[in-house]
């Protein structure tokens, strides 16, 4: 007799999420007798990430606008990305999760590109957009940057992880100078 008979569960996703932690619940609560659905922003297929590349697209079951929550009884919010050490090389990075950063004579580690990318030293949460890939400062001590999770942005079918055609500008790449002097002013305030 199935334990989860009767049992509607959303899985919330879309691309980038971590592989094995929608497909591992998902299988487990399948077999457990629950009916799974994927439900997306996106129509169609969702690419999730797999290690160090890009994983399988998986059909999604229900769009995120037609879905009705009242139609489920749990919910499954699979993660996606990984957390580095913000002193790994720049060059270590990239031979190791082929995540490629722009080389400047300034900075040499994640975290020096890091804070030559907005500008200022962060507070753990704070992200920003590059090459792909979302970078959110996880952890800060003192005055450096510690942990940084990176996370791929929506991937161009067929790319890998932080693959992207052009690479992002000296500077950080998509966080405009005048946000990153923004975000620094309202921090001086607080």
């Amino acid at each position: 007799m199935a334990q989860l008979s009767g049992i509607r569960v959303a899985i919330l996703a879309t691309d980038g999420f971590e592989q094995s932690e929608l497909t591992e619940p998902r299988n487990a609560l399948n077999t457990a007798g629950a009916t799974t659905e994927l439900v997306s922003s996106k129509n169609g297929k969702i690419r999730g990430w797999n290690h160090k590349e890009w994983g399988q697209e998986i059909e999604v079951d229900q769009s995120l606008d037609d879905a009705d929550p009242a139609d489920y009884d749990a919910l499954v919010l699979p993660g996606g990305g990984m957390i580095v050490d913000a002193a790994v090389k720049i060059r270590e990075l990239e031979a190791q999760h082929n995540i490629s950063l722009p080389e400047d004579p300034s900075y040499e580690t994640v975290g020096g590109y890091i804070l030559n990318a907005l500008g200022f030293i962060p507070r753990g949460g704070e992200s920003f957009e590059a090459g792909g890939n979302r970078f959110t400062v996880m952890d800060v001590d003192h005055r450096r940057v510690s942990r940084v999770k990176i996370a791929p942005l929506n991937p161009p079918p067929g790319k890998a992880l932080g693959e992207v055609d052009e690479p992002p500008s000296k500077g950080g790449g998509t966080v405009p100078p005048a946000s990153a002097r923004a975000l620094a002013r309202e921090r001086r305030e607080r």
